[in-house]
Order: structure tokens, then C-alpha cells, then sequence
């Protein structure tokens, strides 16, 4: 049956703490993803498109058609400030944005025997899923969240994601609970960029409202040496020469996540089912590539790809003094299936052996932190 949406729209939004704040709030009305929207605005933030994938999955999940009415687009702006999330009641993080929680319900269509006009009328409510730009300047408790989700650890979490003003003073506050986290994606690492870099957390809720204006946002500044830039990391791999990598493209860890009816509630529940890793998409200078070269030849030409073939790895997340760690995320299992050799240079003009780039795909079979920020594994 087609379905149709009614939807509560709330935009959340701030800026890293050296750019100034900028919080604003949009309750624009349209069939695009409000989290499509906003985040398409973000100048600056790496990582932002994976959001794109958080809304497909949770558009699926939700059994909602793409024949959804267009409605009217006005917008409410406020005064910039900071953008905070919560967990238990306490602060967590300062958010470089975030988005989502919006309230849809299916409106279901059908007919009574002959009748010719069909009937509407309202079936499940849902929410969708929040989008948190986060860096590595966060909390214990949210660190563990954030960990805990590639551990098959099922963990939930009350919270609220808070808009400030100048003042510090509640704007907005939109709460959720019996959260999940459904995605974990890393930005483009890139050697050659100076942005500063921030993992965007999907967080699938069980419920979201909107919530009480009254108290004020801690006045807390980030720490310096943990505003992490996508240029500062370094990848190792048994075995291989990862001196010369200047890339890895965007990838996405994802917790599969399923509706669960609760009896005659028109809520909707929710249940994590499974984990999947991404695989990887791998630049490097050329002048590294005899010992990819030789693990392709060996693993993917001679066939030689059992288990104990696979390598282990991790990249290293660095401050900007190139030496503390601010995250570490391992590889399991790795294999190798593409590498090309041969792939465009850098720039434009002649393709000399400083410009000459290699690029390889590898599959992983696991992924998990053994830091981030606060957290570490012991």
C-alpha cells in the first residue's frame, strides 16, 4: 500500500569551536531527508555523505515508499551557539552538528469492498535516526557507546542532542530513548588536507520527542591537541610498506537493525541483529608497491588465501603533534582482491615517479576500537 509521511522536522546544527558557533535549528518540511539537508551544508566536515547511507538503510527499515508528499519548506533560524549531546543526563560532547529525531507516521491506504474513494488513515509511528558529527574530544560513557557497537556489544543509551544561544541557554532539546547505535563512519583520510576531522555516529532511537527548554549548556572549551585533522594518521599492515599511503577513502561500519512490533502500541521497537565491516579502498605512492605487489600476486593470482594468508592492521588516529594517539582502530583478517597499479597521478601534467600513485581494494573481516578519545582498550 502507498505510503505518505507526516513528518516533525527539527534541524540541529553548530560549528568547531575555533570557527564560532553556529547552532540553528530548521523545521523545513520537504521529501528530501532533513539529515540529507542539513549536512549537504556543513562546509568543511569530512564524512558528512555518509549520512546518505543512514537514511536509505533507516528509509527501508521503515517500509517507507519514495511517493511521499512534498510539503511546503519554511524555515526558523536562531541565534548561533553550541550544539551538545547528553547521555544519562550529563554532557557529553560538543557536536560539531547534528540531526534527526524526526517523528513520521505511515498513512495507510485502502479500500472497502467496491467503494471508490480509498481510505487513509494513520498506521505506525517511527523516528529517524540522529546523525552526530563527533571528534575525539568526548566523554567516557559515549566513547564506550561508540566502541562498544563493532565489539557486538548491544549497547542503549537515553540522551538528548541540546541547541545553546551566545548564553549558553537551552534553544532546543530533542530526546531520545532505548538508543542504538547503527553507524560508524570514518572520514576520508587524505595526507594532502588540513580539515579537521569527525566521525559521523548514526544513532537509531526507540522513541524521540521534543524536550524541556529550561536549564543552560556547560561552558566547556575543546581541548586543542584533540581536534584531530583527516591529514594526521597512519595505516600499518603486516608485512606491507605503508610509509607511502596518502589515502583511504570514506568507509562505514554498520549495525544492522530491525523493527520489533510491541503489541497494539503504535510505536515501534527496535533490535540489533548483526554487524558488517566495510572494505577498503587503499592510495599509496608507487615507490611502495613491491610488497603489494607480491601479496596480490600470492593471494589473489596463485590462490594462496586461507586464513592464514589474511594480515591484521590498524590505522592510528594522530594529534596534531604527530606522535599521542587519540584512536586506534584494528583490522582482522584482511585479504587483498584489486590493486591497481597504474592509478592517476595527483595533479595535472607529466606522471613522474613523485606524483605516481598505486591504489588497492582490501576486504576485512572484523574491525574494532582499541581507542577513542577517553577510552582505551586495557
Amino acid at each position: 500500500m502507498p505510503l505518505l509521511l507526516i513528518r516533525l522536522s527539527c534541524v540541529l546544527a553548530s560549528g568547531d569551536s575555533s570557527e564560532g558557533w553556529e547552532g540553528q535549528m530548521s523545521n523545513e518540511r520537504s521529501r528530501v531527508s532533513t539529515r540529507r539537508r542539513f549536512l549537504g551544508t556543513a562546509a568543511g566536515v569530512t564524512g558528512a555523505l555518509a549520512v546518505s547511507a543512514i537514511e536509505s538503510g533507516r528509509a527501508d527499515a521503515a517500509g517507507i515508499s519514495e511517493n511521499t508528499a512534498t510539503l511546503p519548506a519554511t524555515t526558523r533560524n536562531f541565534a548561533r551557539g553550541p550544539v551538545v549531546l547528553e547521555l544519562g543526563g550529563t554532557q557529553q560532547a560538543l557536536l560539531k552538528s547534528a540531526d534527526g529525531g524526526d517523528t513520521i507516521a505511515q498513512v495507510i491506504t485502502y479500500r472497502s469492498g467496491s467503494e471508490p474513494v480509498a481510505h487513509k488513515q494513520i498506521g505506525n509511528v517511527k523516528y529517524e535516526d540522529f546523525a552526530l558529527l563527533t571528534n575525539f574530544d568526548i566523554e567516557l560513557p559515549y566513547a564506550q557507546w561508540i566502541v562498544d557497537m563493532p565489539n557486538f556489544q548491544v549497547t542503549r543509551k537515553n540522551g538528548a542532542v541540546v541547541v545553546g544561544d551566545f548564553n549558553f541557554a537551552v534553544r532546543s532539546r530533542r530526546e531520545f530513548q532505548q538508543a542504538l547505535i547503527s553507524e560508524i563512519t570514518i572520514p576520508m583520510l587524505d595526507a594532502s588536507s588540513k580539515d579537521l576531522g569527525y566521525f559521523t555516529i548514526g544513532v537509531t532511537p526507540e522513541h524521540a520527542s521534543d524536550g524541556s527548554l529550561k536549564g543552560s549548556i556547560s561552558k566547556k572549551s575543546q581541548n586543542v591537541q584533540k581536534r584531530w585533522q583527516i591529514q594526521n594518521f597512519r595505516l600499518e599492515i603486516d608485512g606491507l610498506d605503508c610509509t607511502r599511503v596518502n589515502k583511504i577513502d570514506s568507509f562505514t561500519i554498520k549495525q544492522k537493525i530491525v523493527e520489533n512490533r510491541l503489541g497494539e502500541s503504535r510505536d515501534v521497537g527496535i533490535v540489533a541483529e548483526s554487524v558488517e565491516f566495510p572494505d577498503l579502498a587503499v592510495q599509496f605512492g608507487a615507490t611502495s608497491l613491491p610488497s603489494w605487489q607480491k601479496w596480490f600476486d600470492d593471494f589473489v593470482v596463485k590462490g594462496n588465501s586461507s586464513d592464514s594468508d589474511e594480515k591484521s592492521g590498524r590505522i592510528v588516529f594522530l594529534a596534531p603533534d604527530l606522535k599521542t594517539e587519540l584512536g586506534v582502530l584494528q583490522f582482522h583478517h584482511v585479504g587483498i582482491y584489486a590493486l591497481d597499479p597504474d592509478n592517476e597521478p595527483d595533479s595535472a601534467g607529466a606522471l613522474g615517479e613523485s606524483l605516481a600513485r598505486a591504489r588497492a581494494l582490501l576486504y576485512v573481516e572484523q574491525m574494532n576500537f582499541t581507542k577513542f578519545g577517553p577510552y582505551a582498550l586495557t
